[in-house]
């Protein structure tokens, strides 16, 4: 064998090297001894390296704490400042006042209800036929001779507006959502879509006081019929028709029906009314051989009323 050391040529029994002295048993135990188990032994470079673990958590948690309080800084300036105050301030009171709203539609809606549920129950006691020598359609006809259906109906759009009045505007102008709706008619500049798609009421805006001017839209143009007002648009929804004599009840001498009526107008669809509120009654009486009217009844200027009466 050689020695590991000077690489002198020695017997294979040699305890020692007999030209440098060392002894070959230590050699040996000192290349056998294990790395201790913290260390990462690199055999090419010949090296020991231990991973510094405890200031890699450190930075790490540092890095993160600054994050936080810069972000908790930032929002409370955000919070504090007074633009960002009042516009607090306004939303709130703009939300209780579209509850209260929304709470003074809902019961006016459920009045309406009962009205006319009272007044379908009172004809709904009675057989649904019409008397001898009264057809629907004489019904009918008679019905669309009351004023009511002879006049032409419109409605009035706002050609200007304050967008933080635009829950107001509505009030003033219920046709202006439905219009907007259908894309009828276009804002400028455009509101956002939550305001014009989704609520027939979108609050008020908080912060946002231009001027927003409303104009028709190709599909407006071709769809209404429309006078300019000057400061307005009204639109001409023609006449009302009677579409339906839902029942009737009836003696000897008088008679009473209930029916459907609608705008005449093609764009009639995207300015009807509540479903509710496109029903009437009418009564009618015997003279001689001939049935006569005597008296409508219809949802008008939202309140139910006697629009005809002979």
């Amino acid at each position: 064998m050689n020695c590991p050391k000077c690489d002198a040529h020695q017997p294979d029994d040699a305890e020692e090297c007999s030209s440098c002295g060392i002894i070959f048993a230590r050699w040996r135990a000192s290349v056998e001894r294990p790395l201790p188990p913290a260390a990462f032994h690199d055999s090419a470079a010949g090296a020991t390296t231990t991973i510094p673990i405890v200031p890699i958590i450190a930075v790490v948690l540092v890095v993160l704490v600054g994050l936080g309080w810069t972000m908790k800084r930032r929002s409370a300036r955000a919070t504090t400042s007074p633009g960002a105050a009042l516009d607090a301030q306004l939303n709130e009171i703009n939300n209780a006042g579209l509850k209260d709203r929304q709470r003074l539609e809902e019961e006016s809606a459920r009045a309406r209800r009962a009205a006319y549920q009272k007044e379908a129950s009172s004809l709904a006691a009675s057989v649904v036929t019409f008397p001898e020598g009264l057809s629907s359609a004489q019904a009918r006809s008679m019905i669309e001779s009351c004023s009511a259906f002879q006049e032409q109906t419109t409605l009035t759009l706002p050609k200007t507006f304050s967008a933080h009045l635009y829950r107001f505007t509505l009030d003033r102008y219920p046709a202006l959502f439905p219009a907007a709706r259908d894309l009828l008619v276009e804002f400028q500049p455009p509101l956002p879509s939550i305001y014009t798609s989704g609520r027939s009421s979108p609050p008020n805006f908080a912060a946002h006081s231009e001027t927003i001017n409303v104009s028709l839209t190709s599909m407006g143009q071709l769809k209404m019929r429309t006078n300019d007002l000057g400061d307005e648009i009204e639109i001409v929804l023609g006449p009302r028709q009677v579409v339906s004599v839902d029942s009737s009840q009836s003696s000897v001498h008088t008679a009473g029906v209930a029916f459907k009526w609608s705008y005449g107008d093609d764009v009639a669809d995207t300015f009807q009314p509540p479903e509710s509120e496109q029903r009437g009654s009418a009564n009618f009486a015997k003279h001689g051989r001939n049935w006569q009217i005597t008296q409508v009844s219809m949802w008008k200027d939202a309140r139910y009323t006697t629009v005809c009466s002979w």
